[in-house]
């Protein structure tokens, strides 16, 4: 008996000191446990940079080109300069005779530069006839630059049509210009074209020019220019031609905008044109790149 409750009492005293030790309380979570260890850090995004668009190529032309609005040539024939890649002109030419009572239209055009070296343009010649229509497509490549000189390639179709008929030539040729300047606000041109037509006669046409542009003043030039043409091969009557049409003048120049004013005089065997000639006149718009 006495054995029971000492062994009672021992586990009841157990009991008692279990019941006081620390534990959970009943109902609430265990602690939270340690966070996974950080991996390697991300690696920094590459930054690509946005394609860059090709530079144009740099422009070729001459100063002088530059600041003349007209500078592709003299008056009838081209000069070998060129005009920068994207360049667009448009001209008007007006003419009157020699007496100035009868001023009209002669003539109107366009022009566009694709590339520094290559020019095209058209024009249409007003009628002198009536029902006669005259048009004309030119290209013009510079093929060689070397300090002042300069060469070029022309080639032009002439289109000549009426309520009747029509019918195309074509003049292919070449021109060399001069620089008197490093500029080139100052030059002299020299240009030899081949026609090319529909005739039952085997000489075949030349057409020979020569000008010369010389600059007074920043925005004031005098311009003078010669034509003739001759015959060559076949039956052709004779190797050269007396009879010659004189271009003279002055031209205003400016970035924009180039105004020509001058006579027009043919002179040579049998022929004769009373004082300074037939008055001419022609304006050009540019719109440079």
């Amino acid at each position: 008996m006495r054995t029971s409750l000492v062994c009672g009492l021992v586990i009841v005293g157990f009991s008692a000191v279990a019941s006081a030790q620390p534990g959970a309380p009943d109902g609430e979570p265990p602690p939270p446990s340690d966070p996974p260890a950080a991996g390697p850090p991300a690696p920094a995004p590459v930054a690509v940079a946005p394609p860059v668009a090709p530079e144009p190529p740099a422009s070729t032309a001459d100063q002088g080109v530059i600041e003349d609005a007209n500078s592709p040539g003299a008056f009838l024939f081209p000069s070998a300069l060129s005009e920068p890649a994207g360049t667009f002109t448009a001209s008007l030419g007006f003419g009157s005779d020699t007496d100035f009572k009868h001023p009209e239209l002669t003539h109107i055009g366009v022009s566009y530069s694709p590339t520094n070296e290559v020019t095209l343009s058209g024009s249409l010649v007003a009628p002198t006839v009536s029902d006669l229509h005259i048009g004309l497509l030119s290209a013009k490549i510079q093929a060689a630059r070397s300090g002042r000189m300069r060469v070029a390639l022309d080639g032009t179709l002439v289109i000549v049509s009426s309520r009747s008929s029509s019918d195309e030539a074509g003049l292919v040729g070449g021109v060399v210009s001069y620089c008197f300047d490093d500029g080139c606000n100052s030059y002299a041109s020299g240009y030899l074209g081949i026609g090319i037509e529909h005739s039952s006669s085997s000489a075949v046409p030349f057409l020979v020019s020569g000008s010369v542009v010389a600059q007074l003043a920043p925005h004031f030039k005098l311009v003078g220019e010669v034509v003739t043409g001759f015959q060559a091969g076949g039956d052709a009557s004779g190797a050269g031609s007396s009879q010659f049409i004189g271009f003279y003048g002055a031209r205003i120049t400016q970035k924009n905008l180039g105004v020509n004013l001058g006579f027009i005089k043919p002179f040579g065997d049998n022929i004769g044109v009373d004082g300074l000639g037939a008055f001419f006149a022609t304006a050009t718009a540019r719109v440079l790149p």
